[in-house]
C-alpha cells in the first residue's frame, strides 16, 4: 500500500497461517546470508531521509457477522 499523504511511504502487509509457520518463515529470512545481502541493498536506495524500515507485529480479528 501507498501513503495518499506521502508518497515515499508504503505499507507491506503478510498473513501466515499461525504463528508457528510465521516464526519458522522470520527465522529462515532472517538467517539466509544472501537475503540480508539483498535487503541492506534495498535499504542503501531508500528516499533520502526517509530511511527508515520498522515491522510491527498485529493479531487478525475474524470479522462479526451482523
Amino acid at each position: 500500500m501507498k501513503s495518499k499523504e506521502d508518497e515515499t511511504q508504503w505499507l507491506e502487509i503478510s498473513w501466515y497461517k499461525d504463528e508457528e509457520c510465521y516464526a519458522k518463515s522470520l527465522s529462515l529470512i532472517n538467517n539466509h546470508q544472501d537475503i540480508q545481502e539483498l535487503f541492506a541493498s534495498f535499504q542503501a536506495i531508500l528516499a533520502s531521509g526517509k530511511d527508515e524500515i520498522s515491522e510491527q507485529e498485529y493479531d487478525q480479528i475474524e470479522e462479526m457477522s451482523y
